[in-house]
Order: C-alpha cells, then structure tokens, then sequence
C-alpha cells in the first residue's frame, strides 16, 4: 500500500471505531443488496459511489474508467462533483498521477496531503474542488481491471488502512457486481440472438436445426449431418445406434442415455444439455432435442432431431450464478442479520441470524411487538430514540444503537449493535431496512480489560506505595545507624546510603500518588528531593537554588536521573564550600537542546574542580554511579569549572552523544 501515514495494527480498536467499522460494514451489505437487485450498470456504479462517500464520511467519490488511447480516466460515476463533469472530465493515467498509479500497479493509495504531495501532482478535477485529502483502491473482478474507486474530501484529517479495508471490500465488491452485469448482458445477447435464431428457424421450417440428425423408431441414429461428424470426429459407423454415446461427457453420458430411452418409450419430444467432445478433445456444452414423427396410423416412424451450440450461453449463466453465489458470501461474511420492516403494512421480515439472537423459531411469524418484547428493559429508552431518530421525516433516516437482548428461548443476554435506514415517500416513513450483529464477544472483552485494566493499576500502585514505606523504614534504620556510629567515615558513607534510598522512595511515592503509572512529573520530583537530601544531610540552611519545570520522564529514565542528582547534590552540599562556610548552589532541570530529552545541571560557587578532573577515573562509589547510570540512559555527563565554581551537566536529545 502506497501511504503517507503508518498503519495502524490494531486488533482491539475502541468502541467509537468498532461502530464505525460496523456501519461501514452494513454499507457493503447494503451495497451488495442492491447490486443483486439492479441491472442497471450506471446504477451501481453510482450507488457505490454514495456508498464510499457515506462510508468515509467525505462529500466526493468516484469510479474513474480507463480510455487506453487516449492514456486517461474517466469520470464514469460520482458524486459531489459539478455539473456536467461525470462522464466527460478526464484525469492522466500516468504513474504520476494517484488514481493512475493505483490502476496500473493495483496498489492502494492514501495521500492525506495533496498540497504537500512529493509522489504526485494533483490532478486539476481535485485542486479545482478544494479536495484536500484522497484515497483509492483498484477495481478488480475476475477478467481486467475495470478502473479505480476513489474517495475525496476537502476536509482535513487522514485516511488511515481501515479506510482502505473498507474501500477496497466496496471495490471488490463492486467488481464481482460488473462481473455480474457484464455476464447478465452477455446472456442477453446471447438470449436475444437464439430466440432471434430460433424464430427465424421455425418460419422457414418447423426443424432445420444447425447440425440435424435421425434416429429409427427404436431410437437408433441412422444419419448424422456432417458438420457432426467434423465436429466430433466420429465417423457415421462410429456414430450409429448408440455409438454417439462415445462423444457426450463421461460425467454426462448415463443421464443423456436415460433421457432419450425415456422419450423413445413415452414418445414424448427430447431435449437435454450434455457437453459434447470435439476433435480437439475439448469438450462444449451442446443442446439435443428431437420429435418423434409419426406415420399414418399414428405410431412413430422417425426421430427428427438436432444439436447446437450453446456453450457461451451455458458459460454466461455459470459465470452469473458463481457471481451471484460470491455476491452472497460477501454480504453473509460480515455475519450480520438482515432485517426488513414495512411501515405502511407492518410485516417485519427476519433471517435467521436475528431469529436465534431473539430466540425465536424459524416458522414463528414476526411483529413489532416480538421485537420490543426482546429488548432488556434498561435498553428500552434508548432503543424507542433510536428508532424515533430513524423515523423522523426532518433526518436522515439513519439510525444506529447498541442494546441488550434478553433471548426468549432461554433468557440469555447478548449485546446486539443494530444500524438501519428509512426510506419515506411524500414525507412518510414506509420502510426500515437494517442490519443487527451479536457484539457480546466484544461488549465483554472490552470489560474484562476495562476490569484487568483497574486491577493493575491498583496493585501496582500498592506495590509502589509498600516499596515507598520499606525504603523510607531502611533511610530510617541507615540514619540512626549514621547517628550511632562515632566513625566519620562510616557516618558519611551512612549519610550517602541514606540519600540514595530517599532518592528511590521518593520516585515510589510519585508513582502511587499520579494518576499515571508509567511516567513521573520530574521537575516537582526534583524539589522535593532536594530539600529531603538537605534535611538528611544537615544542610537545612543551606543555599540551594532550585529551577525546574513540569516535566513528565518514564520510569525508566526518572529513577537513575534521581540518583543521579542525588549523588551531585549530595556532593555540593558536601564539599563545595570557601573555607568553612557553604556556598550557593544552583539546580536547573528543562527540555534539552531543540526541546528534546532533557537536561539536569548541578553548580555551586565553590572552589572548583581540581586540575585534570576525570568522572571516569575517580575512585568514589558516587562519581561511578554517576557515569554508569548516564551510560545506562545514554546520556552524556559533563563535568567543569566555570567562574563560579563547578558545574555538572547531564543532558539527553539532540547533539548528545
């Protein structure tokens, strides 16, 4: 497929969308029973045209029909296009055109964009119109293309490839319906020319058949025309008594016999369709059929009879019932019940899906009252406004509403999405045709995850909060153990134990506390962290800084980035100062360069950095912390002496490496 966008795999799509693929569905139905009904091969292009733009909710579609010699499409239907343009406006066929490339490749195209279109140049029919936005699909039956179905819209927004399932099930539809035409008048052709044939052939002699034969009164051929003979490659000895049997169709050969046995003893006229091997040893569906002639005491002297072709008309009705048989698996495989509702007499007629979701027998006559009677009792309002909706001579006659149905055979509830349209004469409503569809497999996965859903995110929320208390319990139990040592290096390595965990505690209570699970609002994170690690350490006067915006960060991003400035903050406090005194110290948090990713920068007034200064050599836990996590989030650490003091850079986005 020929896209501007990435498909969208979803097998799960939400309610809203699954609606809008079911009235897209019942469309198709809709549109494959009127084919079936119609003759008419300007009526259904034109009905699938309405049907396409209904579908996608645009105001254009159209079927484009190629003119080889002249390397063009015309715009054989439409709708929404100005007057005078259908079936004269032309559009290139060439690869640089979409519907053309889509013709000639047989790929779908979606172009959303045709303003900013790279691939193809906007043919003047669509730019002279506003469209904005265009998707097609070939039309494909069993022989050549017939051209393209094309929808249009001057709004903005995308198709995405549900669009394109949708137009190219109209498409292939379609296709099987022109199948179906072009075989239909084939028949008719073909119909009109043998009764044109046949009349001709009985005014100049009641039997002057194309290849005549004769048979004795025991039903013995005797003569055989040549042309027969030629056709067959049987000789006239081959041929006589039952010998012809040998030409006629293995699978054909025991009913042809029977039937001219059963004529010879009945005297009554023959005629049969068998298929007839010819000397190429190819076989054609022929037509035999004889009189008996009958002496002047009346018994039968003679057989007179004759065969004919007829396997292009025989081809033509297999062609149009295999259709016709595809046409009805494409309405039956979207497993949609139909209904039909005459408003004027009030007959209801239903098939047999709707029939087992109500739980109604086969032979049970319907009424309206079956109907309601069905219906769950809290699903009552909205089912009447639905209907009053689909009634009302002032709409569209459209309606479309999801309901329970309480199966009266033996009370089992199932959802039902129900769509239909109302057709009014002199503004009256006179009939409801629609489709129903059992969605309770749906209706109830979607609340087993609405429930499974829930259930996570509670417990995960109380695993945070759990984590939170035991981690804040081991910051406790790390900061009585620093006040009950005398060691001053067993209290800061205590001291810096003790951040760390609060660093993680408090990612966990973030965690619990947002109404998201998956992400921490970073920058109030920061505040909060800072003036913890402050009180822990004793620095509660000290001069901190803090500048953060509201920025959300995945957990996994958060947590080492909070031990990250754990780690720098516990540094400063720790040894930037001018003698004995603190000194300032300044945290930023904000977007990284080109508003991607992020950036953390801790600086503080100090003495500085010594000379040669490497992260990456130093032998502390905390500064090998540091680069093993930045590595971990890919991010790059920078560590320098400005004219103020040292300054810490971590930073993630565009530029870091």
């Amino acid at each position: 497929m020929i896209a501007e966008t990435p498909a969208d795999d979803s097998s799960n799509p939400p309610v809203p969308e699954l609606e809008r693929r079911l009235a897209q569905q019942a469309l198709i139905a809709e549109f494959g029973r009127f084919a079936l009904k119609n003759n008419t091969l300007q009526a259904i292009l034109d009905e699938a045209c309405r049907i396409a733009a209904d579908g996608l909710e645009v105001g254009f579609a159209k079927v484009l029909e190629p003119l080889p010699k002249e390397n063009a499409l015309l715009l054989r239907a439409g709708i929404g296009w100005r007057p005078g343009l259908v079936g004269h406006a032309r559009i290139g066929a060439d690869l640089e055109s979409p519907a053309g490339y889509a013709f000639k490749t047989g790929e779908p195209v979606i172009s959303n964009h045709l303003s900013e279109e790279k691939r193809f140049r906007t043919p003047k029919l669509m730019a002279d119109h506003g469209v904005k936005r265009a998707v097609n699909v070939i039309i494909q039956g069993e022989g050549v293309p017939f051209g393209v179905l094309e929808a249009d819209s001057r709004d903005p927004g995308a198709f995405n490839p549900h669009d394109i399932h949708f137009l190219q099930a109209l498409a292939n539809t379609l296709g099987v319906a022109i199948d179906k035409e072009a075989a239909r008048s084939r028949i008719e052709e073909l119909g009109s020319e043998l009764a044109q044939r046949e009349a001709h052939l009985r005014r100049a002699v009641e039997l002057n058949p194309q290849i005549p034969w004769a048979a004795d009164a025991e039903g013995r051929i005797v003569e055989f025309n040549e042309r027969w003979l030629d056709l067959t490659g049987l000789t006239l000895q081959d041929a006589e008594g039952e010998g012809w049997l040998e030409a006629i169709h293995p699978d054909d050969r025991s009913a042809s016999l029977s039937a001219w046995r059963d004529a010879i003893e009945m005297g009554t006229s023959f005629d049969i369709e068998h298929r007839v091997r010819m000397a190429n040893g190819d076989f054609r569906w022929m037509r035999s059929h004889a009189h008996p002639w009958q002496d002047a005491r009346g018994g039968i002297a003679m057989w007179y009879g004759a065969t004919e072709d007829i396997h292009e008309r025989k081809l033509a009705e297999q062609a149009v019932a295999q259709s016709e048989e595809r046409l009805s698996i494409a309405v039956d495989a979207a497993a949609l019940g139909l209904f039909d509702h005459d408003l004027v007499t009030g007959t209801i007629e239903w098939d047999g899906r709707i029939r087992d979701i109500w739980g109604i027998g086969a032979e049970e006559p319907v009424s309206f009252a079956t109907f309601a009677e069905g219906i769950h009792p809290e699903d009552q309002a909205a089912m009447q406004a639905s209907l009053d909706q689909a009634l009302d001579p002032q709409g569209d006659g459209r309606s479309a509403a999801q309901y329970r149905v309480l199966r009266r055979s033996d009370k089992d509830t199932r959802w039902v999405a129900a769509y239909g349209r109302t057709t009014f004469a002199e503004g009256r409503p006179v009939r409801l045709v629609g489709i129903v569809q059992d969605v309770t497999t749906h209706v109830l996965a979607e609340e087993r995850l609405r429930r499974a859903l829930a259930d996570k995110d509670l417990l995960s929320r109380e695993i945070d909060h759990r984590i939170k208390n035991s981690l804040s319990m081991v910051g406790g139990l790390l900061r009585m153990q620093e006040r009950a040592v005398s060691s001053r290096e067993a209290k800061d390595a205590l001291a810096e134990a003790s951040t760390r965990v609060l660093s993680v505690a408090r990612i966990h209570e973030q965690l619990y506390r947002s109404a998201n699970m998956d992400t921490v609002e970073f920058g109030g994170y920061l505040q909060r962290l800072t003036q913890d690690i402050a009180s822990s350490l004793g620095s509660g006067n000290a001069q901190i800084t803090v500048e953060a915006m509201t920025m959300l960060l995945p957990i996994d991003q958060a947590l080492p980035l909070g031990l990250i400035a754990s780690e720098l903050l516990t540094n400063a406090l720790k040894h930037a100062r001018r003698g004995d005194e603190p000194v300032p110290i300044q945290v930023h948090f904000g977007p990284g360069q080109d508003k991607e990713g992020f950036t953390l920068v801790v600086a503080d007034q100090g003495r500085g950095l010594p000379d040669g200064f490497d992260m990456r050599s130093q032998a502390g836990l905390g500064m090998r912390l540091i680069v093993s996590l930045s590595s971990q989030m890919e991010a790059t650490v920078e560590a320098i002496n400005t004219a103020q003091g040292a300054q810490f850079t971590v930073s993630t986005g565009a530029g870091t490496a």
